[in-house]
Formats: C-alpha cells, sequence, structure tokens
C-alpha cells in the first residue's frame, strides 16, 4: 500500500524536523525510538526500519580503519 501524506519541515536548534505521520509509522512498523535510515538524492529520500540485530556500515568502516591502524598490535597479542 501507498502512502502519501504533505509534512512541513522545521527548524529545531541546528536540526530539521519532520513528523512522521501515524499511517507511515503503522505502514512501516515503526514505533518510538526505532532506528530508520535514510538514503536521499536531488529529488527523492526513501526512509527505511532498520534491524536492531543489523551492524551499521558506518561502525563497520570505523572498526576497519581501526584495525588498519593498529593492526601490528593486534597481530602481537595474537602471538602472546
Amino acid at each position: 500500500m501507498t502512502t502519501k501524506q504533505v509534512r512541513k519541515i522545521r527548524k529545531s536548534g541546528n536540526s530539521y524536523v519532520l513528523t512522521i505521520p501515524p499511517a507511515v509509522m503503522e505502514a512501516l512498523d515503526l514505533k518510538e525510538g526505532d532506528t530508520v535510515s535514510i538514503t536521499s538524492d536531488q529529488k527523492r529520500a526513501e526512509l527505511v526500519k532498520q534491524d536492531p540485530d543489523v551492524v551499521n556500515e558506518d561502525f563497520i568502516n570505523m572498526v576497519d580503519s581501526i584495525y588498519e591502524e593498529h593492526k601490528e598490535t593486534f597481530k602481537s597479542l595474537v602471538d602472546k
């Protein structure tokens, strides 16, 4: 089912706020406190509920970066 509703964007501090209508919350099975990802191009945005058991790609990139920076230290710990 496609849901379309119009909302205004408001400013709150240094951020912008967009309310999500109850029909969209229900359609996406969203609840207060859920995490969503927002993917956008120049004309559209996609809102997707995130599975709390899935590791965030930014977190994986951060771990990879830390590992690369401290690779020799990690290897020496394995050898002990």
